[in-house]
């Protein structure tokens, strides 16, 4: 990646999302839009594994993600692979809940 006045910025390329994911997470589930996501499984109500298009280089990555305008929902991410991750949506009294999740993973490819 080089700068508009043509720098190298490497920092900035490492720094980019690796993988993001939004996902209709309820009904019959289906990724609205994505980036290196090669699929996703329903494991239940609220939970999900998403399985990347292209590895990452560690399993340990930094993942954030939200429920859009849900503010009573708590979005929790779980690496668990090089080539996947879990989330889990609960409301405020711990009941899974079938959601609207944006995720995005960053860190370095395989």
């Amino acid at each position: 990646v080089t700068s508009g006045g043509g720098a190298a910025t490497r920092s900035l390329q490492q720094g980019l999302a690796k993988a993001w994911l939004n996902l209709n997470g309820t009904g019959t589930i289906a990724i609205a839009e994505s980036l290196n996501i090669a699929s996703v499984a329903d494991n239940g109500t609220g939970q999900y594994t998403a399985t990347y298009t292209s590895s990452m280089s560690v399993a340990e990555n930094a993942i954030t993600g939200s429920v859009g305008a849900n503010s009573n929902v708590m979005h929790c991410a779980t690496v668990t692979a090089t080539s996947s991750f879990k989330t889990e949506h609960r409301d405020f009294a711990n009941t899974l809940t079938d959601l609207k999740p944006m995720t995005s993973v960053l860190g370095d490819l395989a």
